[in-house]
């Protein structure tokens, strides 16, 4: 059984970004191997725990991916969708209704990974525990590079309000740092995906299947700057249950625009009128 990330933290499955975040400063304070010289191996293992629950968790697209197919899924890629028996719906007009329903409205995340399972996902590797602890605490007003470790136990807090301090008492960072409780630069803001209908037939929404969808982005030329066209695969393993209005959002594989930034492509789909069957909600008639 894979690692449960929430437990890990201390939070609810259903916990914001700032509660997780909360989360993270205590926990990694309290497994820091300076502040645990007494049990190093315990608290190095605890420390690398608390770090990838915070990596996954903090991170939109692997906490959707995890919460949809655990540590194994997240690491390994998904497993394929199932096959739900051949020659169309079972049972005729009367059947109950389409596996794993609820799926309308959901967007789902690919990563373009090339190679392993799951034909989509990029498998994760998690990060090295400090340098995640060094991130963080950098992110939030701390400065440049780490500049010593040294000190680390005695002016360490652990309660849960010091969020805009930058480090705790100990650390020290290079490079001057920035004022107390000073704000990131604002990032700059994404472009707009590119949207795409996906036509899928009632067969293929109920059973699953693997579309693999050939588009063609504009990318800048390295030496000229010039656009120019490419085409890549893309594919989409849809689950059974699926709707119409389901989306599937693959990041950075659109159009390379002049400053640099590049696209989403997310497809949205529609379901294909059946000769015989309407869907009704999650029913056949």
């Amino acid at each position: 059984m894979g690692k449960d990330y929430y437990a890990i933290l201390g939070v609810s499955k259903d916990a914001d970004e700032d509660t997780i975040k909360k989360a993270y400063r205590k926990q990694a304070l309290k497994w820091h191997p300076d502040r645990n010289k007494d049990k190093p191996e315990e608290a190095k293992q605890k420390f690398q725990e608390v770090g990838e629950a915070f990596e996954v968790l903090s991170d939109k697209q692997k906490r959707t991916i995890y919460d949809q197919y655990g540590e194994e899924g997240l690491k390994g890629g998904p497993p394929p969708p199932s096959g739900g028996g051949a020659g169309g719906f079972p049972g005729g007009a009367g059947f109950g209704g389409f596996p794993g329903a609820g799926g309308g409205g959901r967007t789902y995340t690919f990563n373009m990974g090339g190679g392993g399972p799951g034909g989509g996902f990029k498998p994760f590797h998690p990060s090295d525990a400090d340098d995640i602890f060094k991130h963080f605490f950098a992110s939030m007003g701390g400065g440049g590079g780490m500049g010593g470790m040294g000190g680390m136990g005695g002016g360490m807090h652990d309660d849960d309000d010091m969020m805009g301090g930058g480090m705790p008492g100990g650390f020290s960072f290079g490079g001057g740092g920035m004022p107390r409780g000073q704000r990131r630069a604002a990032q700059p803001q994404k472009p707009p995906a590119i949207k795409r209908p996906l036509p899928i037939s009632l067969e293929d929404l109920y059973k699953g299947c693997t579309k693999r969808l050939k588009v063609t982005r504009k990318i800048r030329d390295g030496a000229t700057g010039r656009p120019m066209n490419t085409d890549k695969i893309l594919t989409i393993n849809v689950k059974p249950g699926w709707k119409a209005g389901t989306k599937i959002r693959f990041p950075g594989e659109g159009d390379e625009l002049e400053n640099g930034q590049t696209q989403d492509i997310e497809f949205i789909v529609e379901e294909k009128p059946h000769p015989t069957f309407k869907r009704e909600g999650d029913n056949l008639r």
